[in-house]
This record gives structure tokens, C-alpha cells and sequence, in this order.
């Protein structure tokens, strides 16, 4: 019996071995699981990234710092978000809504004033409501197109966003019953046009007939 019991031993610690290390491995895999759980509790308020987003800007957003969110997300420098990745936020984080300014709505279109009078071969432009201290190519043209546009001079507003300048008309929009007058942003491009209709005097249907010589006959 004692040899018996002997030759038994050594396989019974192979067995008490191969448990413990089936135990150990399945310790190990449940560790992420632990991890997500402790971080899902200590996550109190999430963020969706979306394109645009920067740790900065969502720092800036929910008036917090990018070092504590790199620190709750476990993110080092350079922070390289993707869009779709959910962010922890901090249980202090409040979200910053821009005050906007008086008299300004965020829906609401800018009211550009543009005025044209004409005296002969030359123009005057007024403009009001424009974006101020701002410089503007003037430019004029028959039609909504830029192909055949003149660029007739400069605009700059002062600090109400108003302007005054005279300008000459070209000559080939000058018998035109239609055409249109554009201010360019130097800066953004952005381009804001106004159409202006004229009085065109037809010379043949204002001129006075000429007068034919009577011949006397001789007598």
C-alpha cells in the first residue's frame, strides 16, 4: 500500500498545478473586465468626439483642463482623438454655452445696406451694416458671373461697418437697363452683391427731327 500510495503522489501535484494555473489565467482575463467596471463607475458623464474636436476645445467646452482629461482618459501627448471615441468627463463638468452679444442672434442672417446713385458716367456707393474696419474689392458686371467683371475700385468701412465712395461706371454698363454691383471681403472672400436698375435714354427716340431746307422755286 505505501508504494502504492508513493507513485499516486507525484500525479496528484501535476493535477493541483494544471488547477492552479487554469485559475490564474482566468484571473487574468478578468481583469479588464474589472478595469472597464471600475472606470464605467468613476465615469460620471461621458462625451461623444465628432469631427472638429480637440482636447483643448472639449476641455474648453465643459470648463475643465486638458490635463484632466488626459489624466481620466488615461491620453498622452500629442492627444490624437477620433471621431465616435467617448471621452470620461469630470462629475464638476458643466457645459459652456456662448452668451451671445447684444442685439445679435446666432440664426439670424447679417443685413447688408447697399445704396447706388448715379450722376452721368459716375456712381455712389453707400454700404451700412458691413463688417467693420474691412477693405472691399468693388467689382461690376452685367450678370452674376465673373467672366466680363470690372474691378472699379476700393471700399473700407469704418468702425460702424459704414462706407461712401464714388466710383466711374464703365463704359459698357452704361446703356444697361440691369446690372450689379459687388463688394469682395479682402479677407474672407465673402461676397455680397446688390442689383441696380437705371432709367436708358434711347438718343433716337429723344432727338428732334432735322429741320429739311424749303426750296423757294426761281421765278
Amino acid at each position: 500500500m505505501t508504494q502504492e500510495y508513493h507513485q499516486a503522489r507525484p500525479h496528484s501535484r501535476a493535477i493541483k498545478i494544471v488547477g492552479i494555473l487554469i485559475i490564474a489565467a482566468l484571473l487574468v482575463s478578468m481583469l479588464p473586465q474589472f478595469t472597464q467596471v471600475a472606470s464605467a463607475q468613476t465615469c460620471s458623464k461621458k462625451y461623444t468626439v465628432v469631427a472638429g474636436d480637440t482636447l483643448s476645445s472639449i476641455a474648453a467646452k465643459y470648463n475643465t483642463t486638458v490635463q484632466v482629461l488626459a489624466d481620466l482618459n488615461d491620453l498622452t501627448a500629442p492627444y490624437v482623438l477620433s471621431v465616435g471615441q467617448v471621452l470620461c468627463l469630470p462629475s464638476t463638468a458643466k457645459e459652456i454655452t456662448p452668451t451671445p452679444k447684444p442685439g445679435s442672434s446666432s440664426t439670424s442672417k447679417p443685413n447688408y445696406d447697399m445704396s447706388v446713385t448715379r450722376d452721368g458716367t459716375r456712381i455712389t456707393l453707400k454700404v451700412a451694416s458691413f463688417p467693420a474696419n474691412s477693405n472691399f474689392h468693388v467689382r461690376a458686371g452685367e450678370a452674376l458671373r465673373f467672366p466680363g467683371w470690372t474691378r472699379i475700385g476700393k471700399m473700407k468701412t469704418n468702425k460702424n461697418g459704414s462706407g461712401e465712395a464714388t466710383y466711374g461706371l464703365p463704359q459698357g454698363l452704361r446703356k444697361v437697363p440691369v446690372y450689379f454691383l459687388c463688394l469682395k471681403n479682402q479677407i474672407t472672400d465673402k461676397l455680397v452683391c446688390t442689383k441696380v436698375t437705371q432709367t436708358v435714354v434711347n438718343p433716337r427716340a429723344t432727338a428732334k427731327p432735322t429741320a429739311r431746307p424749303t426750296l423757294t422755286p426761281t421765278p
